[in-house]
């Protein structure tokens, strides 16, 4: 399975020393310019890293070359050593139904005096006796830019699994305001698998979605 990491020449990526045993390919993204013209409505409190980060998905996206493969975001950090064999079960038994297979899942990252993340998790079934796959529900619901749009609270673009079918959708997408990690869990057929086998490593600042130092 073919592996891209997405990161900026902000920072150096927290996940490249545990692919030391994979073939990978690290994608350093560059600060593209605010779009001309911009999307009226927008969905991100930073618009201009919101539409790098969209970049950034869809040029990893186009160096899959529409083989199914695993989109990690440099700031990702294995929850145990186990994560490789819940790739290869969610690409093996997901990804040929869904077409993006989330590896991420933000309630596995809230402190218990933030929020119970029991409520919002809907276990659908087991697959090699792992609970892989999950749904959560809907936290927020709008009418946004013409478009029924449903907030997934949780879900991520940390890492996940993309269909070649899917990366050919988001390869044709022009950005219209919303963040990527909403594009996926709106967009296409979805699904998550908790508990997550990546979490976020949020220590380290430069996220892609920051502006330009």
């Amino acid at each position: 399975m073919r592996i891209v990491v997405i990161t900026t020449h902000h920072r150096q990526p927290l996940i490249v020393p545990h692919l030391s045993d994979y073939r990978h390919t690290i994608l350093t993204n560059p600060d593209d310019p605010a779009p001309d013209p911009q999307p009226l409505d927008r969905l991100s409190p930073n618009p201009l890293g919101a539409f790098r980060c969209f970049r950034g998905h869809q040029r990893a996206v186009a160096m899959l070359q529409e083989q199914p493969g695993l989109i990690i975001e440099d700031d990702a950090i294995p929850t145990d050593d186990e994560w490789p064999e819940v790739v290869e079960i969610a690409a093996s038994s997901l990804l040929p139904t869904y077409d993006v297979v989330s590896l991420h899942c933000r309630v596995d990252n809230m402190p218990a005096t933030h929020i119970d993340p029991t409520p919002h998790v809907q276990t659908v079934r087991k697959i090699d006796g792992l609970g892989i796959v999950a749904t959560l529900k809907d936290y927020d619901r709008t009418i946004w830019n013409g478009e029924r749009f449903v907030m997934k609270w949780g879900f991520a673009s940390l890492a996940y699994l993309i269909s070649p079918s899917a990366q050919q959708k988001l390869l044709r997408m022009k950005w219209d305001g919303m963040p990527v990690d909403l594009i996926l869990c709106n967009r296409f057929s979805f699904c998550a698998v908790f508990p997550s086998p990546f979490r976020h490593g949020h220590a380290v600042a430069g996220s892609i979605v920051d502006t330009a130092k």
